[in-house]
């Protein structure tokens, strides 16, 4: 169970901002790309910024970490 936690929170997170961005009216489209940390090629789920105003940009942003600060107490303790 905790193996699939850690598969579930970057899920939690990217659907953060999506809840977020169709609160406000608008839709995110993921788009799959390879990152770099350091020499090691990563995975990455990127979306471009919506057309929305400033405050509202702020709260998409800051709302995949909200959702994943929302299903704390539901994740068992590692």
């Amino acid at each position: 169970m905790e193996y699939a936690s850690i598969l579930l929170i970057p899920l939690v997170h990217e659907l953060g901002h999506w809840l977020a961005a169709r609160l406000f009216g608008s839709r995110l489209s993921f788009t799959f790309q390879w990152g770099r940390l350091g020499p090691i090629p990563v995975p990455r789920w990127t979306w471009a910024f919506p057309d929305v105003p400033k405050w509202q940009l702020r709260i998409i942003c800051l709302a995949g970490f909200g959702m994943e600060f929302a299903i704390l107490p539901f994740m068992p303790w590692q």
